[in-house]
């Protein structure tokens, strides 16, 4: 984001950040989500769950910001085209909020699967009706964890307009809108195309213990939805027998030909960074 031309940066670090040893920019902040943050400043402590907490998190950075834009986004996820920062300065004076893609990072056969942001290649999302006809054809009995043709959210992430939006902003969008609502980036850009990488699992043994802590309970996600309930019973079934590594070839290792099908369809893309 520094090479890109960012003007501020908030990096919100959940919990103390007293052990990091960050070398960040002048224009960089690092806070710390720690218990003396969540008792300061009118805030009433630390929500149980992630989702309220991104809410808090990004509507505070939102009303600090002084650039013209703010993207909310996660340490998992980098935002990344070509001529990003120059494109937003040409967006109609109207667009209050805009909408970025999503792709989810994936891997091919023989790929160190261990080696944290490795992934060379990325998966996109089907469009709504299409999902589970893709998935069917590609994952399996699997499919059911594939709800629009990828594991993660499809609903991206979002450049928000400077003091604007009254209502606050969210993971994806501004809390009094929908997944429905705002316009994409190809729909007001014109040029190369902005997408979020998003490393879902950032590598074999990190989800290993992104699941097992969900599971457990000490993980703060809540997985209520129908295809994340359905990962977290697979997961149980299969680490029960010491097969976790066969089910995470399953879902995230694209053989040869899942990959000329979804390359074909233009949802395979190659890491271009």
């Amino acid at each position: 984001y520094v090479a890109h031309g960012a003007e501020q940066i908030f990096l919100y670090f959940d919990g103390s950040a007293d052990h990091l040893d960050l070398r960040l920019p002048p224009h960089a902040e690092l806070i710390s989500c720690d218990d003396a943050f969540w008792s300061s400043d009118g805030r009433t402590g630390r929500p149980s769950e992630i989702v309220p907490t991104q809410r808090l998190i990004f509507t505070e950075a939102y009303r600090r910001v002084q650039s013209d834009w703010l993207l909310a986004c996660d340490a998992d996820e980098l935002v990344y085209g070509d001529g990003m920062i120059e494109s937003l300065q040409t967006i109609p004076d109207h667009v209050e909020y805009v909408r970025v893609p999503p792709v989810e990072a994936v891997w091919s056969p023989g790929h160190d699967l261990n080696t944290p942001f490795s992934s060379p290649i990325f998966r996109a999302p089907t469009r709504r009706y299409f999902g589970k006809l893709v998935s069917s054809l590609l994952y399996g009995d699997k499919a059911k964890v594939f709800p629009r043709g990828i594991i993660s959210h499809h609903m991206g992430k979002s450049f928000f307009r400077r003091g604007v939006i009254e209502a606050g902003i969210g993971p994806h969008f501004p809390l009094d809108k929908t997944a429905d609502d705002g316009v994409w980036w190809s729909d007001v850009v014109r040029g190369p195309r902005v997408r979020v990488f998003h490393y879902d699992a950032i590598s074999m043994a990190r989800w290993k213990v992104k699941l097992a802590g969900r599971i457990d309970g000490s993980r703060r996600s809540k997985m209520t939805l129908p295809w994340q309930e359905a990962m977290l019973k697979m997961y149980v079934a299969y680490s029960q027998e010491g097969r976790e590594e066969e089910l995470f070839r399953d879902l995230y290792v694209l053989s040869g030909t899942q990959q000329r099908f979804l390359k074909t369809f233009g949802l395979l893309v190659e890491k271009p960074f």
